[in-house]
């Protein structure tokens, strides 16, 4: 059942749900804006130690403020419920935009890429791991911005953990095998994610599949992506390598940082020239009118244009 209001939010719709809550969009009436709202199930309200570190990571990404991540606004604790209230982003999650063209241009992957590294690089900078990196966590805009959302299950490195011990944090497809192997996770653990990502945007497909979570469980841990040239031709050579390294099992083995896995596809795998680009996304009117999280059907998500290439070029020389 949704609420009527949760605090003085009055509640709009629900949006999502997940293991530890439910999203909902809201409207605030002395601000006169709508947000989401993440509120936590009641086992984890109950859970007064868990409540207590979760304040305490709430406080830290609340001073997190980058244009390719969802901003934080206030902690809600009010009647029993509990959660964050966030920035309300309308348009397009990526995998929504995965379902309706199955593939992405290397010129649309780039232009999506360009704008959530700089997002995670800023969040790592401030010792912020998400954990949960994937289609669904990046959100296209209409006004051809890209950001990161949910950091719901984030922890601030050196923090005890929110999770339980055994518990796999994240989504088991984007998981790093350090995150199956121990639960945490780390900088580059995230770019494990985004590396996912990029496979799927350029494929259609995750690297490791199979027919249960534990099959998919031992590909991660034991076998190799099948490389992104034989499942799909005209990418250059060098793209195998590059996306083959992100996804090393072991982390010192990727890519120290994730601007160094960006760099690496624009410059050395021969996709430089997509950078004169300007690249849309085009999406088709759906039944029930409007897209996910407030966008409009039949709009575009747009422009991944050398503009926002160009902002992000800028943002990899500038310390935010």
């Amino acid at each position: 059942m949704i609420p009527d209001y949760i605090g003085r939010y009055e509640v709009q719709c629900l949006l999502g749900e997940g293991a530890f809550g439910q999203v909902f969009a809201a409207r605030d009436p002395a601000l006169k804006r709508i947000v989401a709202i993440k509120v936590l199930r009641p086992n984890f309200v109950k859970d007064e130690s868990f409540m207590e570190r979760f304040r305490g990571e709430a406080s830290s990404l609340a001073a997190l403020a980058h244009p390719n991540i969802t901003l934080i606004y206030d902690l809600l604790e009010d009647g029993g419920q509990s959660g964050m209230v966030m920035e309300f982003v309308r348009g397009h999650t990526l995998e929504h935009v995965l379902k309706l063209k199955k593939q992405l241009t290397a010129e649309q992957m780039l232009a999506i890429a360009a704008q959530v590294a700089p997002g995670m690089s800023y969040v790592h900078r401030r010792n912020v791991v998400h954990r949960d990196i994937k289609p669904s966590n990046i959100m296209l805009t209409a006004d051809g911005m890209v950001k990161i959302m949910d950091f719901g299950i984030a922890r601030v490195q050196g923090s005890k953990r929110l999770t339980r011990d055994g518990a796999v944090v994240g989504t088991l497809a984007y998981c790093a095998p350090e995150q199956i192997k121990t639960g945490e996770g780390e900088p580059r653990s995230d770019q494990y994610s985004f590396a996912c990502v990029v496979y799927e945007m350029l494929t259609g497909r995750t690297p490791f599949a199979g027919r249960s979570s534990s099959a998919v469980l031992r590909a991660i841990l034991d076998d190799e992506p099948e490389p992104l040239t034989a499942l799909r031709s005209g990418l250059p050579l060098d793209v195998d390598r590059i996306v083959a390294k992100a996804l090393a099992k072991n982390p010192n083995d990727r890519y120290q940082h994730v601007e160094d896995l960006i760099v690496d596809l624009r410059d050395e795998s021969g996709m430089q020239r997509h950078l004169k680009l300007g690249v849309a996304v085009e999406l088709k009117p759906e039944k029930g009118g409007g897209g996910e999280h407030g966008g409009g059907a039949g709009k575009r998500v747009a422009p991944f244009a050398k503009d926002a290439i160009l902002e992000y070029l800028r943002a990899l020389t500038y310390d935010y």
